[in-house]
């Protein structure tokens, strides 16, 4: 019956894809980065199957809230966003799984934003067969022991071995990912001249490049939730993790600095001594919630702010304090935030007397149309001549704009800059 169709909604699959899809299914709800909880391989279980029926219709955050989490019918998806959150971070360990070696050949389930309904895709050379289960890789074994909390959760799951040897796969995991996508990116994309002079001033002579990324633990800007059923991120012992958002930043980073024969060292904004930041060029991701963004920031022009004693945080400039529209509200949800902002700022003499680079979004959007703009030749090219063509020394800062569709970043549109 191999040729017989099975409704599947949108993509209609054969009895045997189907069951490939099943397979594939039962490996991902086996690994490490789904078994160590039980609401993520429940989501996935729940959208994948209702697929494959032909039921992907009934994929709304309401019914999965209902069906899954076992909320009453009249809840409020607007205040309990357990759905949208579980769902997040599904996507991410999906892109976690598929990034390991040894899952090329595998069928893909893909889960995209703003939508509960996954995709399927089977590799051209796979497809009239059915693949053998995947052995356990070195890097799988190891993160068997993995406290499910390392890669943000909703609840707080039992670690199964030593927090510490989790939290250090952790940090492997994020620097390999790291080397890896920044060799793929030397050898496909040659580095523009614009992006050359954007750099130059902060990389200079330097062999080695330091990044400060936000941990979880001491961002200072989670709301607390009034909710105390546990299913709230700040509920967590967080300890060492960071935002998979900003490990992708990182990555991106990380490509340029290959490309300019750079190597890079990363560290936790709570963690790293000021001494570090003294001997080599510095990168500051994140804004409100870099503890050594905002102190880089605060003698500057344009710098992050928050608005009293609300989640509101903005990008205040000194020239114009009355400004507040450069915001973001972090109580809002997640579906109506359709903007975010951004500070880009180099630095060529600052807090640390060496050379600083700072990529720093309200929010994940924000930091990601930040990157965007300083590894893209494009918007380098946008930039005004004499902050590439003049002094090597010379520091500038910027504040960029994008619209946010579906909680994805536009392009960056630079509303503002001042130099010296």
């Amino acid at each position: 019956m191999e040729e017989e169709r099975a409704a599947a909604g949108a993509y209609p699959l054969s009895a045997g894809e189907v069951q490939k899809i099943r397979e594939q299914l039962g490996r991902l709800v086996a690994h490490s980065l789904f078994r160590n909880s039980k609401r993520y391989p429940a989501l996935l279980r729940f959208v994948v199957e209702q697929t494959l029926l032909g039921q992907d219709d009934q994929l709304k955050e309401r019914v999965l809230g209902v069906t899954i989490f076992g909320r009453p019918a009249d809840y409020d998806t607007g205040q309990d966003t357990i759905v949208r959150l579980t769902a997040a971070e599904v996507r991410k360990r999906l892109a976690l799984y598929y990034q390991e070696s040894g899952h090329e050949t595998e069928p893909r389930i893909q889960l995209h934003p703003g939508s509960y309904v996954p995709e399927f895709e089977f590799p051209d050379h796979a497809a009239d067969t059915h693949p053998a289960p995947v052995a356990s890789t070195p890097l799988e074994s190891a993160s068997a022991s993995l406290p499910a909390e390392i890669f943000v959760p909703i609840a707080p799951q039992p670690p199964a071995a030593s927090p510490r040897g989790g939290r250090w796969l952790a940090a492997a995991v994020i620097v390999v990912l790291l080397v890896a996508v920044g060799g793929l990116w030397r050898v496909s994309h040659p580095t523009d001249r614009a992006l050359r002079q954007l750099w130059d001033p902060f990389l200079g002579d330097s062999p080695s490049v330091l990044m400060v990324i936000p941990d979880l633990n001491h961002n200072g800007v989670t709301p607390e939730p009034a909710a105390t059923d546990g299913t709230s991120l700040s509920h967590l012992e967080r300890d060492r993790s960071v935002y998979f958002d900003d490990a992708v930043v990182a990555m991106r980073l990380t490509s340029l600095l290959t490309r300019r024969d750079r190597t890079f060292s990363l560290m936790l904004a709570s963690e790293v001594p000021y001494s570090a930041m003294q001997s080599t060029p510095t990168i500051f991701i994140g804004a409100v919630d870099n503890p050594w963004t905002l102190r880089v920031l605060a003698p500057l022009r344009f710098h992050p702010a928050r608005q009293g004693t609300s989640w509101v945080f903005s990008i205040t400039d000194t020239q114009h304090p009355e400004r507040r529209d450069w915001s973001l509200d972090f109580e809002q949800p997640y579906q109506k935030v359709s903007t975010d902002y951004a500070i880009v700022a180099r630095i060529s003499d600052g807090l640390t007397g060496r050379p600083m680079l700072v990529v720093a979004g309200l929010g994940a959007n924000g930091t990601a149309a930040a990157t965007e703009f300083l590894v893209s030749p494009r918007y380098a090219r946008e930039l005004d001549p004499a902050l590439l063509a003049g002094s090597r020394a010379k520091s500038f800062e910027l504040v960029l704009k994008t619209q946010v569709i579906d909680d994805q970043p536009g392009p960056p549109q630079i509303v503002a800059e001042t130099a010296w």
